[in-house]
């Protein structure tokens, strides 16, 4: 989920909502491509969020790659050649991924 258009591609308009922790529900303004690592993964995008977040989950299988998490830093490897394809540290309790 990407507030910063900015980091995605290739937006198509979306008329979809998600429902955040507290209930609240948040429309989905478009779908596209991530830009943060060398390979493609779809983000959806949602400009009232003030953050923006990605499914590990679903990193694992657009990327095709491991996750490493470590007490300050975390990686993304992939998984047929170990090379580290994206990269993050650690701070206030989230991993903040390098772009």
């Amino acid at each position: 989920m990407i507030s910063d258009k900015s980091l995605i591609s290739e937006v198509t308009a979306a008329t979809w909502s998600v429902v955040i922790a507290n209930g609240t529900r948040i429309p989905i303004e478009g779908v596209g491509n991530l830009k943060l690592f060398e390979k493609n993964s779809t983000a959806f995008y949602l400009p009232q969020f003030t953050s923006n977040l990605i499914s590990v989950k679903k990193a694992t299988v657009d990327l095709d790659c491991q996750v490493v998490f470590r007490p300050k830093e975390v990686e993304f490897q992939d998984l047929k050649t170990g090379r580290v394809i994206g990269r993050g540290d650690s701070k206030h309790q989230l991993y903040h991924l390098q772009t």
